[in-house]
């Protein structure tokens, strides 16, 4: 019986890896449909969808300690899903209040959750920010998507959602990936930040400009969190020398926030 369990196990395995493999020899920005989640997902962008299965779904980077049975989450930058499923699969009661600003991304972040047999996330299209108000924004295609002072044929007009409103009570777990604006608003939610238990923030350093990672690193400090730092996948084989430069950054930190 255990070699049998052993052999499901390994078909089940084998067959997830065949699968991403295909989805990953297909071009950047295809769209394209698959069940490895079991139930029809749709993606837009092959390179992106594989990054974010790995790190959400294999890896489970989103997973913390909680005694709850309906954890309350907050989930700044949905784009296709991937977080909220993730999420779901670990805390099925978890309320979950999602954003995502790019139109086309959330109606298909809308059907994926759906899909998955998760009815009760309330998502918003809207781009978190220091307050509510219309900004420009830029439709990347995928999960690069971010507001941004320029215009062209690729921007559009979002509304903008005051983050400070939602952080009156206790928050479980607050994800923070807005494409840059992170320094802004983690500044802006300074004083509500002790409500948060747990924290994930995406750093974008942009070019040319001053880095304030470090800035970052302070406030959650000065919150009471311990933090833990990885590469994102901006990762030069030698960074004294080699910039490697993707949608406007040179350097993409992941950043976990945590009590003990």
């Amino acid at each position: 019986m255990k070699e049998l369990v052993k052999k499901g196990i390994k078909t089940m395995l084998s067959r997830e890896s065949r699968t991403l493999y295909k989805i990953s020899k297909l071009p950047r920005y295809t769209k394209f449909t698959t069940t490895v989640l079991g139930s029809i997902f749709e993606g837009v962008d092959p390179p992106s969808f594989i990054a974010q299965y790995n790190e959400q779904i294999r890896r489970k980077t989103y997973k913390f300690n909680t005694t709850k049975e309906s954890p309350y989450i907050i989930d700044c930058g949905v784009n296709i899903g991937l977080s909220v499923i993730s999420l779901k699969n670990m805390y099925p009661k978890a309320k979950i209040i999602g954003f995502e600003p790019d139109p086309n991304i959330k109606e298909i972040a809308d059907k994926n959750i759906k899909n998955a047999g998760y009815f009760d996330v309330e998502l918003l299209q809207k781009a978190v920010w220091t307050e509510e108000t219309k900004m420009t924004f830029f439709k990347e295609g995928s999960a690069g998507g971010k507001l941004t002072k320029e215009e062209s044929d690729k921007t559009i007009t979002v509304e903008t959602f005051d983050l400070k409103k939602l952080l009156t009570k206790e928050v479980d777990f607050l994800k923070i990936d807005i494409e840059g604006a992170e320094f802004d608003v983690i500044k802006d939610i300074n004083k509500q930040l002790h409500l948060v238990k747990n924290i994930f923030l995406e750093y974008h350093s942009k070019i040319n400009e001053d880095q304030n990672l470090g800035e970052i690193l302070d406030i959650l400090k000065s919150n009471g969190f311990k933090y833990f730092v990885e590469s994102g996948y901006i990762n030069p084989e030698s960074p004294l020398i080699e910039r490697i430069e993707i949608d406007g950054f040179d350097n993409l930190i992941n950043i976990f926030g945590y009590r003990i």
